[in-house]
């Protein structure tokens, strides 16, 4: 009898031990990353000249033109951005609930780290246009 309440506790004991633990909800943020991947590969393959403006003070600023060959090397700093569509980098980082600004007329998505002191990059914010989405005339 002892055996059989010995392994019953040993059985539900084990149980609760091997529970596994509850999910996170998945964090669906936007690939800044890919974004600015899209965006290399556009002025990469246009016709833009590409040039590069340095602002030193309020009164030196600084201009020179890019080569495409060398366009890729001066982008590079941000190509290595973490991407947040990789869910074990999304679950190092939170969202900044996104905000509409209206003096731009554009919403701000921003991510910031849990934890700023581990991550180099300590925030990836974009801006994006919202358009209207016209409403189906069965609702109005």
């Amino acid at each position: 009898m002892k055996k059989l309440v010995y392994s019953g506790w040993i059985l539900s004991i084990s149980l609760l031990a091997c529970q596994s633990k509850k999910a996170e909800p998945s964090k669906n943020f936007i690939s800044v990353l890919s974004l600015i991947q899209k965006e290399v590969a556009h002025v990469d393959t246009s016709l833009f000249l590409i040039v590069k403006t340095i602002t030193y003070d309020s009164t030196r600023i600084d201009t020179s033109y890019i080569a495409r060959e060398d366009f890729k090397n001066e982008a590079k700093d941000f190509l290595e951005i973490p991407d947040l569509a990789d869910p074990k980098v999304a679950k190092r980082y939170k969202d900044d609930s996104p905000l509409y600004d209206q003096s731009l007329g554009r919403v701000i998505f921003k991510y910031i780290p849990v934890d700023p002191e581990k991550e180099e990059v300590k925030s990836q914010e974009f801006l994006a246009t919202p358009f209207p989405v016209p409403m189906p005339k069965s609702i109005m």
